[in-house]
């Protein structure tokens, strides 16, 4: 059930009467009237309300390594945590390092080795989204999406593994080879690229192509190299 974010005198009475027009019904001891909001990308956490565990997405086909960050954010717990280690006297007077834990999913991932807090929460975000891709698998179109098509020319696939466009990238790869049983021919095929620049992709996430030849091994496939 997804509920229109927004500060309210009453949640519960809210997501009740939702329920009620929807003719569902709502644990409200699961019903969360903190959490972390887009505008908590700074230093504090706004007062607003979901009914746990329906998240909000902006559509339901949308794997969540390609949802925008700031409505990814609203999806996850955002912990501040002190860095630990060397780095002088001033290291541990600060929280900067950021831990995100991606509520619908459990996935988690952390950041501490930047000195701004902001830094550390960038990284933190692109890391959640690329375990995200890892972990969560999506039924999507078999067509290649937009973003895909614009990173795919000549059936050469062009991106840094440290850009942004990387994690819905991965997550739509591995969607695909999901979808076609981890058939790397049948996946390159209807990706529009080679399977040489297919394998090429995963190995800049090294994980990916273990978790790629895992799935291949338990079909009796052929590892890829």
């Amino acid at each position: 059930m997804n509920i229109p974010f927004g500060i309210v005198s009453n949640p519960t009475r809210h997501v009740r009467q939702e329920a009620e027009l929807r003719g569902r019904s709502v644990d409200f001891r699961t019903v969360d009237t903190r959490r972390w909001t887009a505008d908590s990308l700074r230093t504090h956490l706004q007062p607003s309300y979901h009914a746990w565990p329906d998240p909000p997405v902006s559509s339901p086909s949308l794997h969540p390594a390609e949802l925008p960050v700031a409505e990814l954010l609203t999806q996850c717990e955002v912990e501040r945590l002190r860095r630990s280690g060397p780095g002088g006297q001033h290291r541990n007077k600060v929280e900067t390092a950021v831990r995100l834990t991606h509520r619908p999913t459990g996935v988690t991932a952390m950041a501490s080795e930047r000195r701004s807090q902001s830094a550390n929460l960038n990284r933190a975000v692109f890391r959640l989204r690329v375990n995200l891709a890892l972990s969560s698998r999506s039924n999507r179109d078999k067509e290649p999406s937009p973003l895909w098509r614009q990173r795919c020319v000549n059936r050469r696939v062009v991106i840094n593994p440290q850009h942004d466009d990387f994690p819905p990238l991965l997550a739509e790869v591995l969607d695909t080879l999901n979808a076609y049983a981890w058939d790397a021919s049948q996946a390159a095929d209807s990706l529009g690229c080679t399977i040489s620049q297919l394998v090429k992709f995963l190995r800049q996430e090294p994980r990916a192509l273990s978790l790629v030849n895992q799935r291949r091994e338990e079909l009796g496939l052929m590892v890829l190299h």
